[in-house]
Parts: structure tokens; sequence; C-alpha cells
């Protein structure tokens, strides 16, 4: 295509180099010459096309006149008085379609007259060869030579239809390009608002970090530090006091709970009642009236007086330690369960000041601030690292699509494609 070319404009206009800033220009100015060329190319066959159909309307008048002679012979009377007529209206309505001015028109109504001749030759016409042998040779030269014509015409549009194609091809390919990079542009754009916004969040984390940093020198932030260890102390000492507690509160309702029953066998409410109330207490089903300690002491006097009555027998060691003697072991006891009441009392007293405390509800504030940018950031950075690989296959498939353009540029419009100006260097 590209020699085809040179041998048409010559090598310098072939071989000279086209920027693709300025390839669609020049796509466009192709398809407009291609056009004009394909008009003018019909329109030259104008002057031949209406020569024949004047020629072909004086045989037809001749023709007329024939058809009014009466020295027909007699086996041909009847075929010439049918068959005459017919064909002369068929071509009559033919030859009297006016031709268009526009090319693409004119073609059309053209090969309309040629088919119209032709058929009017196989129909009526067939009958009239022997008939009127020099005429009938007249007409059917005249559709010959208009058939040549319609030919020509055929092979100027085939030729520019084939144009047409490769110039979409080139377009298509071109505006393929142009998307691509388009799309890259996009990529590029948003990978760099991507890093304004990290900045702009890092910025931010500074500011706020400032503020840690200046909360956490206050005083009032010591005060805070303060009431934090303590209650992380507390913590300590109640999960110490707690496995205690455990063991004396599963021995105390063991033994409250047997002497409650015994109560209620004896229908002593009032021993019953004080031992349920231990025992709600110790399961935490009621809060109790009162200091604890006295409420227990008072259960732990009515099991002894069952324990004195022989109605009550103790079971295992740690029941017999706890109430066995004069109580040393019981009262022990009963203040270990008050001391982890008063060590939880004062836990959850300080942990509802640190809540309620204005420092603590800033430092909260900070914190969820700090993490909600850290992971705004890490979204940006995962969106950034993925859009960094995009960009990476749109170049690459940029670069393919160069090679086809240029590949196709040459084939279909003989010129070398020229990357240049707005186009990257890709070396």
């Amino acid at each position: 295509m590209l020699e085809k070319i040179r041998s048409i404009f010559g090598r310098d206009e072939a071989d000279r180099g086209i920027g693709f800033s300025d390839l669609g220009a020049f796509v466009e100015g192709e398809r407009e010459a291609l056009e004009a060329r394909l008009e003018r190319g019909i329109l030259e066959e104008r002057a031949v096309v209406e020569r024949e159909i004047r020629e072909l309307s004086n045989l037809v008048g001749r023709m007329k006149n024939r058809e009014r002679e009466a020295a027909w012979h007699p086996k041909l009377e009847k075929i010439a008085r049918t068959s005459l007529p017919a064909f002369l209206k068929a071509m009559e309505q033919q030859l009297q379609r006016p031709l268009p001015e526009r090319g693409e028109e004119f073609y059309q109504e053209v090969a309309g007259i040629l088919k119209g001749c032709i058929s009017a030759m196989k129909g009526a016409g067939k009958y009239l060869q022997g008939i009127l042998p020099e005429e009938m040779r007249g007409v059917r030269e005249r559709i010959s030579t208009l058939g040549a014509c319609l030919n020509h015409m055929s092979g100027k549009r085939r030729d520019a239809e084939e144009r047409r194609k490769n110039l979409s091809l080139v377009d298509s390919q071109m505006k393929l390009l142009q998307a691509l990079e388009g799309e890259e542009r996009d990529t590029e754009l948003r990978i760099s608002r991507i890093e304004e916004e990290t900045g702009a969040i890092e910025a931010r984390e500074r500011e706020t970090a400032e503020m840690r940093e200046a909360l956490r020198i206050s005083h009032g932030y010591a005060e805070l530090a303060a009431m934090k260890k303590r209650v992380e102390e507390l913590r300590q000492s109640e999960s110490s006091l707690r496995q205690q507690r455990d063991r004396i509160v599963a021995v105390l309702l063991a033994v409250f709970r047997r002497g409650a029953a015994i109560s209620r066998r004896q229908k002593n409410s009032r021993s019953e009642a004080l031992l349920e109330e231990a025992i709600g207490v110790l399961e935490g089903r009621e809060a109790g009236d009162g200091c604890v300690s006295d409420m227990l002491m008072r259960a732990s006097s009515q099991v002894k007086k069952l324990l004195e009555d022989g109605q009550l027998v103790l079971k295992g060691r740690e029941e017999k330690e706890l109430f066995s003697g004069e109580g040393s072991a019981l009262q022990e006891a009963i203040a270990t369960l008050e001391e982890g009441e008063r060590v939880r009392r004062e836990r959850e007293g300080l942990e509802r000041m640190i809540d309620f405390s204005e420092v603590w509800q800033t430092e909260q504030k900070i914190v969820r601030t700090l993490e909600e940018l850290d992971a705004a950031k890490r979204g940006l950075r995962r969106e950034s690292e993925e859009l960094v690989e995009k960009k990476k296959t749109i170049r690459s498939r940029i670069l393919r699509q160069r090679e086809a353009l240029a590949s196709a540029v040459e084939e279909h419009l003989g010129r070398k494609l020229v990357f240049q100006g707005d186009q990257r260097d890709d070396s």
C-alpha cells in the first residue's frame, strides 16, 4: 500500500511524517477529499449517460413511427401489434426518469434506469429481435454502454468504500489511543490528588498529636493519670480478693442453704428470713440492708444456734474452719468480703470520675481522631498503590496501541506517524 501511495503522490509526500495531534484533522480531510473525488468520478460519467439516454430516446421514437407502418409481414404483424407497444411503454418509463445532480443519487438513478431497460429487453423486447433487428441492435448497444458507465461508477464506489473502511480503521485506532491516554491522565490526576489528600491528613495528624502532647503536660492530665493508676491498683487487688471471695462465698452458701432448709422445716420464719437474705446477697440477687458484714454475722449466729442444737452438721474442713471455735476465722472471712466490696466501690467510683473527666473525654476524642485519620490514610495508600499498578497496565496498552496505530497509518495513509509535543518520551 505504501509503495502504491508513493507511486501516486510521490516519494517525498508519502515519506513525510504526520504528528499524532494532527492525525484527526488529517483523517477528516482525507474523508472529505475522498467524497469529493467520488462525487467527481461518478459525475464524470454523466455526459456519456445523458448521451446514451438521448440515443435510446431517439431509437424509441423511431420505433414508434414504425409502429404506425402497415407493412408488417402477416406472420409478424400480431407480434408487433402486441409486443412493440409494451416494449416502448416500458422503455419510455425508464428514459423519462430525471437524473439527479448529486453523485450518489445519480448513480442509484442510473442503476434503476439500466435495470428497467434490461427488464424491458428480456420481456417484450425479446419478441422484437426479428421484427426490428437494426433498432433492437442499437438499443442493445446503448444499454451496453450504460452498463459500462455503471460498472465504472461501481468500481469507483467500491474503491471509495474500501478507502472509507481504511480511514475508519485508522480513526478507531486513534480514538482508542486517545481514550487510553485520557484514562492515564485521569489516573495520574487521581494519584496527584491522593498525594495532596495524604499530605493534608498528615498535617492534621501532626496538629492532633501536638494537641495530645499539650494535654499530657497539663495539670488535669496528671490528676487523670493518678486516677488511672489507682484504678489499675484496685483492679489487681480485686483480682486477688476475688479468688478468696469465691472460696468463702461457696462455703457460706452451702452452710446457709442447709440452715435455711432446716429453719423452713422447723417453721422458724425469722431464722429462715435471715439466712435467705444472706443467700440472696451472696448470690448477687439482693443488695441487702445496711452493712453486709452485720447481715452476714446475724446469719452466722443463726447457723451457730443450729449447730449448738445439733440440728446442723458441718461438712468438710473449710466449713469447720469458718464456723468452729470463737468465730475469728468467720470474722476474717467476712472482713475479706467487706474489703472486696469496698475495693469494688472505690474502683467504680474512680471510673465514673474518669468517664466524666473533661481531660479524659478530650483525650478519647483525640485518640478517635488519630485512628480515623490513620484509617483514611491507609485507605488512600491502598488506592494509590492500585492506581499505580493500573497506570502501569494503561502505559503498556498505550505503547502497544501506538505501534498498532502507527502501522495502520503507514499502511492505509502512507505516512509515518510521529508522537511529539504532548506525547511523553518513552525511550
